[in-house]
């Protein structure tokens, strides 16, 4: 017979594992949203400025500049774009495994755009006050549904 606490215990577990699958089923909600956009073709890349507005993309854009602040070396200009961690990038596309998937902007296309002076959605101050306070990504969905009164 299990006691109370090994239950309630049971109850926490089950309900993480319930917003971790709502919060996968979130991402993938906007990441679709985001494919279906149209294109832009006189926004920087071709891509929709929505595009970088978006959540899970302001998170790349964070990553973007930890390349570029923080990461001296890994990008290496070279004829027709970049190299970032290996992957030839430009502002259109890039070879990483998250490009292929998603078709949308990585971390390594921002980073590419902040080389060549782009302003991004996120701005250099909200990155600072973000790695000041210790915050490893700007958006999480789990914030937004908290605001929302939403579990």
């Amino acid at each position: 017979m299990a006691s109370i606490v090994e239950a309630k215990y049971e109850d926490t577990d089950c309900v993480r594992t319930q917003k971790r699958h709502r919060i996968v089923q979130l991402k993938e909600a906007e990441t679709v949203r985001l494919q279906g956009l149209p294109a832009a073709s006189e926004e920087w890349g071709g891509w929709n400025a929505l595009v970088h507005a978006s959540g899970i993309q302001l998170n790349r854009q964070y990553r973007a500049y930890v390349i570029v602040e923080d990461e001296l070396g890994h990008a290496v200009r070279k004829a027709g774009g970049y190299v970032i961690h290996g992957y030839r990038v430009s502002l259109e596309r890039c070879e990483c495994r998250d490009f292929a998937r998603r078709n949308l902007a990585c971390k390594h296309v921002y980073a590419v755009a902040l080389l060549q002076e782009i302003p991004l959605a996120l701005t250099t101050e909200q990155y600072r006050r973000a790695r000041e306070r210790g915050d490893n990504v700007v958006f999480r969905f789990e914030d937004m549904q908290a605001a929302h009164g939403r579990a």
